[in-house]
């Protein structure tokens, strides 16, 4: 008899392996060091190439690198767009931006990440009671050698249930344009010793992508992940749930920005 939890549970850690190549870390210069600021994912709608991220990551920032491997750093080329707010970007309930990558930036790109293509990006989705996995880098999983002049960084992912609707109201957010996902911190996967321990400060995951197994897909030979949001705020008066955007309302904005048919994206 097959063991239908056992396919997902298999295909479920093949994901998350092929989200990690479509995800960066954004890196910055302390003075003591290059470190993790943030994270990102990178996209294709079309023709065009993209970086995903939250706003607050790289609001005034023209210093963020991208590792190209363990010796190299790419500052990405091309044309920013922020999410409006009204009063201060703490505040901002959207918070996500979006880089038009330019060519030379996605020829070096290429060589070390994949782009998501338009196909696995889940748009229309209604939030099920299932597992959600959000997946990129925080700072204190990075060192940088300076005696190597090199930098290594690990990745962390959490899966949960995502919060019910009154959590929504409690914490200002409305389930049309946002997501909100239990993070146990006391119970996660540690990849490196295989094992459930205590989870990480997640400062540097800002960014990083929120990921969906479909179960009636499981089945289905190499399978991607669907890309249901970008992470953006692990709030302060409430450390056991982490929020995002959808990515429906991104691809809006991309699509209205650069004149992009959206036909079902």
């Amino acid at each position: 008899m097959v063991d239908l939890s056992e396919i997902y549970e298999k295909r479920h850690f093949e994901h998350i392996s092929k989200a990690q190549k479509y995800t960066t870390k954004l890196l910055i210069d302390d003075g003591f060091g290059y470190k993790v600021y943030g994270s990102a994912v990178f996209v294709r709608i079309k023709e065009h190439h993209f970086l995903l991220t939250a706003a607050h990551v790289i609001d005034l920032r023209d210093d963020l690198k991208i590792p190209l491997g363990s010796d190299k750093l790419l500052r990405p080329g091309g044309l920013i767009t922020y999410s409006n707010f009204e009063k201060s970007r703490e505040n901002d309930p959207i918070d996500i931006a979006f880089m038009k990558l330019d060519d030379y930036t996605v020829k070096e790109l290429h060589n070390h990440y994949n782009f998501l293509s338009e196909e696995n990006i889940l748009t229309n989705h209604t939030v099920q009671d299932t597992f959600y996995t959000f997946l990129g880098y925080p700072t204190t999983f990075s060192e940088y050698s300076v005696s190597k002049k090199s930098f290594h960084s690990n990745v962390f992912f959490h899966y949960n249930y995502p919060e019910p609707l009154k959590t929504y109201k409690l914490l200002n957010r409305d389930e049309k344009r946002n997501i909100i996902i239990k993070y146990d911190r006391k119970r996660t996967v540690n990849t490196r010793k295989v094992k459930i321990t205590m989870g990480p400060d997640l400062f540097g995951m800002s960014g990083c992508g929120l990921w969906f197994t479909n179960p009636l897909e499981i089945l289905i030979p190499n399978s991607e992940p669907k890309l249901i949001a970008i992470m953006t705020d692990w709030p302060i008066k409430n450390k056991t749930v982490v929020i995002g955007t959808k990515i429906d309302l991104i691809v809006q904005l991309i699509c209205l920005k650069f004149n992009i048919e959206n036909n079902g994206i």
